[in-house]
């Protein structure tokens, strides 16, 4: 009987272990050709930068964006939407290409 539960966690695991255990996305600043960007529709994702934006100026209204201290919340709104976003750092500005997925998403 303790076999048979070792096995089965083992086996949940193995399954969970994929997106459980997935990492972030890591982006450096592009500064002339927009970095796409994959938002799940309908959910959050969070974009954090080593500084907190000085601005941001987002494009169209079909994403919402909250700025927390250092991070930029961003939630897709409409199916197959795109957007651009430009962040200024400092003296950089990063450009960003927003699209809204209904299938997998990045980690940012």
């Amino acid at each position: 009987m303790k076999t048979n539960k070792i096995i089965f966690m083992v086996f949940f695991l193995l399954l969970c272990s994929k997106s459980a255990f997935a990492k972030a996305r890591y982006i450096t600043c592009p500064e002339k050709y927009p970095a796409a960007i994959r938002v799940p529709l309908g959910d959050a994702m969070i974009m954090e930068f080593p500084e907190k934006p000085k601005h941001s100026l987002p494009g169209k209204n079909a994403f919402d964006f909250q700025y927390i201290g250092k991070d930029i919340g961003i939630k897709s709104l409409r199916e197959n939407s795109k957007a651009n976003l430009f962040v200024y750092l400092g003296k950089k500005r990063c450009a960003f290409k927003l699209i809204s997925v209904s299938g997998k998403a990045d980690d940012i």
